[in-house]
């Protein structure tokens, strides 16, 4: 019978004459596996003890993934998991950089806006090129992001609320066996833009005056108002821009979870694809916009009234 201390001395010896033949790992895993199954007593065969097996999982692991590990993961059925409260984090997060993304980007348009909307406008602006042209000439690019440090702090965290509130009103309101659905986004989109409205209010006070002439940055503009009319001041346009905030936020969170239903309905999928989702909200937005212009206007003109009667206005 051999000597077993010899028969681990050739494995040794094999395994290091064989790593000088075989560069690659797998070369070198493979001639282990044999030499060791190949030196071993010869027992009984057992179901649990199959080459093939080995080497089908190495290179499994080695070589070629298998491809749930690739595969990203369900997001419906982690949604499912998660608690109500998981959920609304997730939406105010979320919420919160798309506002400010989107808010920052669109922050010029919104300053001709609102300098077509103020009062007395008509009478210094022929159209809209002529206040591009005329903002151009008297502040630069620059003008066009008057009030832009005023967005990125409100915006941020408006949105943050707005649509961490309106996942934490569909997740509770969904619960509810008498609810009706089709309810539900609405109702949700109200509760969103009520407490939401307590950051937008001042936010859209300050930028909007200073997108209308008003003289300083935003935190002079912002200590103007307190001086003047103390905190509740920040909230003089309250009532204006509930009134056009609530109806807008309303339609624009309704129509999207509409639309998104219908588009997941007709493509049979549990997901919508990035591109639909966009599609879906740009309709939204436009079907929200187009619908709650004049309300815009009434509080535009309300927001920007105190520091910037027709005589002190500047383009």
């Amino acid at each position: 019978m051999e000597n077993p201390n010899r028969k681990s001395l050739s494995l040794i010896h094999s395994i290091s004459s064989s790593s000088h033949s075989h560069s690659d790992f797998n070369s070198l895993f493979s001639h282990l596996n044999t030499t060791l199954i190949s030196s071993s007593p010869s027992p009984s065969p057992s179901p649990s003890t199959n080459l093939k097996f080995a080497s089908a999982s190495l290179e499994t692991q080695f070589n070629k993934p298998p491809r749930s590990w690739l595969k990203p993961p369900n997001s419906s059925a982690l949604l499912k998991n998660l608690s109500v409260f998981e959920r609304a984090l997730i939406g105010a997060g979320a919420g919160g950089l798309a506002g400010l993304f989107t808010y920052v980007c669109l922050h010029p348009l919104d300053t001709i806006k609102t300098k077509l909307q103020t009062k007395g406008a008509s009478k210094i602006y022929d159209n809209t090129l002529d206040v591009v042209v005329k903002t151009f000439q008297s502040k630069g690019i620059l003008g066009f992001y008057s009030g832009v440090s005023a967005v990125i702090v409100g915006s941020t965290a408006s949105s943050a609320i707005y649509f961490g509130t309106c996942e934490l009103g569909k997740s509770v309101l969904s619960k509810l066996p008498d609810f009706p659905s089709v309810l539900i986004p609405p109702t949700a989109g109200a509760m969103g833009n009520i407490i939401s409205s307590a950051i937008m209010v001042p936010k859209e006070l300050i930028t909007q005056r200073m997108q209308a002439g008003a003289k300083g940055r935003s935190w002079e503009v912002l200590l103007s108002i307190l001086e003047k009319d103390g905190v509740l001041g920040l909230y003089a346009g309250y009532s204006a821009t509930l009134l056009r905030n609530l109806p807008a936020g309303v339609l624009s969170y309704s129509s999207f979870e509409y639309l998104k239903a219908a588009v997941l309905i007709k493509s049979e999928r549990p997901n919508l694809e990035p591109f639909q989702s966009v599609c879906c909200g740009a309709l939204a937005g436009a079907i929200s916009a187009s619908l709650t212009t004049p309300l815009d206007v009434v509080k535009t003109r309300f927001n920007a009234r105190k520091d910037l009667p027709p005589g002190n206005f500047h383009p």
